[in-house]
């Protein structure tokens, strides 16, 4: 089966975009564990996920004769919508909201360690590089990963600045430059 040029490069720009997806879902993590009450926007963004999927479903498959070919379009979009929209609705709610406040929250503790996917060198004595910050906020205790430390010393109880912004679906996300000096 021979495939004409435009059906060769409308594939290969799907398989590219589909990549690209699979991509930025990878570097969204991060932002995962910045987002609080994360499991509940997830929870949320796969319910609609599904149900824009469905819609989408029903759309593609009404030229579709046989009950096959409608099964599989339904099942295409409905998970695909699905699987991705937990990174529509972080995407949305971190990038689609006001910009980030200073914080004041309760400091718990502050540790200082050395983190690096190839590991340290041989030989050399590796120095602390990030920042592991515990705080209470909406009384839970929070936890960040932070480039930098908050400077001087700190005894637990002691209020800090903690850049949060509010994110759009009500999910606030701590920033990656969290650390108010």
């Amino acid at each position: 089966m021979a495939y004409t040029l435009k059906e060769r490069l409308t594939y290969t720009l799907a398989g590219l975009a589909m990549l690209g997806l699979v991509v930025v879902y990878a570097l969204e993590f991060a932002w995962f564990n910045r987002t609080l009450d994360m499991p509940s926007l997830a929870f949320y963004s796969m319910g609609v996920g599904a149900c824009i999927g469905l819609a989408l479903g029903h759309y593609a498959a009404r030229h579709e004769n046989g009950l096959t070919e409608k099964i599989q379009i339904y099942i295409f979009f409905g998970l695909s919508c699905t699987i991705f929209g937990p990174l529509a609705g972080s995407l949305s709610n971190r990038l689609l909201s006001p910009p980030a406040q200073p914080t004041p929250v309760e400091f718990v503790s502050q540790s200082a360690r050395y983190a690096s996917r190839s590991g340290p060198i041989a030989g050399e004595q590796p120095a602390p590089n990030v920042f592991e910050i515990e705080f209470y906020y909406r009384q839970e205790i929070q936890e960040i990963t932070s480039l930098t430390p908050y400077p001087g010393t700190l005894e637990r109880g002691d209020t800090v600045l903690v850049n949060i912004k509010p994110g759009l679906w009500g999910c606030e996300v701590i920033q990656k430059k969290a650390v108010v000096q």
